[in-house]
């Protein structure tokens, strides 16, 4: 199979404001969670009120140490709400891995992409990109070309990590399932996923909260075979979504430092693992 989309785009915010669509308003709930129409929704959004059932409330403020773990590799997600580039400080303090936040629906890409993508591929830092899926406005399919096209390839080296799909709960206008049923919301996983799969040879990691995924998307099983990168801000990944039930986590998200927007997550395994997860992808 043909493997495309292997780089990051060298986008400039010009080439990226020319390429903007008119984004969705944030609801009120979102607007108080830092949700814009500028940068969009930062993963984890709804976490900060503590609105995920598995754990209990977000931390409001950094833990002491969020870098340290046992048996686990540290790394972080950004996204255009954060602040600052310190690519050398992060490193420095453990981070050996990063998520970078590339676009949103089919209306919106991070400003801040290029800078971020480049300030960790030159600390050494493995990476990969993310999509927050707006399931309202496109399908999965167009979603999954639209952030393959922005950044959110895969390249079968010890450096690039897997594309991430971030759903989780809606920012915009709607209810928390953005008005789709179960059935609905299923397929539009299912066809962002087969897309993704088809044009760049593996299949992205799913970031979600289980309180979400239960409510939203239900129990089906059809998910075990794809990377689960779960968020729980507390002292453990908890109790997984139903449909994973009998698997183990691939990345746990467990802390946000909301002052500098990004959060702190774990890849479940060793450094070896983790570069062999960019190398073979899922």
């Amino acid at each position: 199979m043909a493997v495309t989309g292997l780089t990051a785009p060298a986008a400039t915010a010009e080439s990226v404001a020319e390429d903007r669509r008119e984004a969705p308003r944030p609801d009120a709930v979102a607007r108080q969670h830092g949700v814009d129409a500028r940068h969009g929704a930062p993963m984890g959004w709804r976490l900060r009120d503590g609105h995920d059932a598995a754990g209990p409330a977000a931390p409001q403020t950094a833990p002491a140490d969020p870098f340290r773990a046992e048996a686990a590799v540290p790394g972080m997600d950004v996204s255009g709400h954060t602040v600052g580039n310190d690519w050398k400080t992060w490193h420095g303090n453990g981070i050996e891995f990063a998520y970078i936040k590339a676009s949103e629906g089919d209306y919106l890409l991070n400003t801040k992409f290029a800078e971020q993508w480049t300030g960790a591929t030159q600390e050494g830092v493995v990476r990969g990109s993310y999509h927050f899926a707006n399931p309202k406005v496109t399908d999965g399919a167009t979603q999954a070309d639209y952030f393959i096209e922005h950044g959110g390839g895969w390249t079968p080296d010890d450096r690039t990590l897997p594309g991430a799909l971030d759903i989780e709960w809606n920012p915009y206008e709607g209810n928390d399932c953005y008005d789709r049923t179960p059935a609905e919301l299923q397929q539009f996983v299912a066809d962002f996923v087969g897309r993704y799969q088809e044009r760049t040879g593996t299949r992205p990691i799913i970031y979600t909260a289980r309180s979400w995924w239960d409510q939203c998307m239900g129990s089906s099983p059809s998910w075990r075979s794809t990377p689960l990168w779960i968020a729980r801000w507390t002292d453990s990944p908890g109790p997984l979504p139903d449909a994973w039930k009998g698997v183990e986590h691939t990345i746990w998200q467990n802390a946000a430092w909301e002052e500098l927007g990004y959060d702190t997550d774990l890849f479940n395994g060793d450094l070896t693992a983790l570069k062999a997860f960019a190398t073979n992808g899922a």
